[in-house]
């Protein structure tokens, strides 16, 4: 019996540090991710965060047991302000939205971080991706799409609450890849591959990889 106990606790401990060391913001995919997009800030006053790419992540506990947080919230406690005098065009990596606001991942004083801005993309592409911000089973606040674009942007990596998706935006076609909490333990985009890589739930470090048309590597 003590040996299960101590081969249960083994495998929850590299679960735990598997999933850390995936969305670590030091690694070297973060230092080669590509600013590709270029949008247009217009003069007025923004917030921003200085957190990693995968900040607004679902928690474990979230998509598991539902113990979540308000994202909007936690972004606003250590938010800091910008000034834009003048209209100022700058690239962004990914996009995010939640039930309430839009965020951008762009580079501010040198550093990575998010900002609460418009979107630039139309609207019938918002209208799509919001869809999978509602869910019957977690509670509205917790909900939100991040979407990494692939080297063409028409192809899109998205993570929501529960689910990752790879979707060509153009077509308005969409193929799930994995649920959190299912077989695939998490998944991320490996930038100077163009590609997303998915750590197998239990799988002692096996992955695979999905194209921007969602088929495996």
């Amino acid at each position: 019996m003590k040996n299960k106990i101590l081969l249960s606790i083994t495998v929850l401990l590299l679960v735990f540090f598997t999933s850390c060391s995936i969305f670590n913001n030091s690694d070297n995919n973060l230092k080669s991710n590509k600013f590709r997009w270029k949008v247009k800030l217009t003069k007025g006053k923004y917030i921003y965060n200085t957190e990693d790419l995968y900040f607004f992540d679902s928690s474990f506990d979230c998509y598991m047991y539902n113990k979540c947080f308000d994202i909007d919230s936690l972004y606003e406690t250590s938010s800091k302000s910008l000034k834009v005098s003048k209209d100022t065009t700058i690239k962004f990596q990914a996009y995010l939205f939640t039930d309430n606001y839009e965020y951008m991942f762009v580079t501010i004083n040198k550093k990575h971080c998010w900002i609460r801005a418009e979107i630039p993309i139309d609207e019938a592409s918002k209208i799509f991706l919001k869809k999978y911000l509602h869910s019957s089973t977690k509670p509205t606040f917790v909900n939100y799409v991040e979407v990494i674009p692939f080297k063409t942007n028409e192809k899109i990596f998205v993570s929501c609450y529960d689910s990752w998706h790879i979707i060509d935006i153009d077509k308005k076609i969409s193929k799930q890849i994995g649920s959190k909490g299912g077989r695939l333990e998490a998944c991320r985009m490996l930038f100077p591959k163009n590609c997303v890589e998915c750590y197998i739930d239990l799988g002692w470090g096996e992955t695979v990889y999905y194209d921007e048309d969602g088929e495996k590597k």
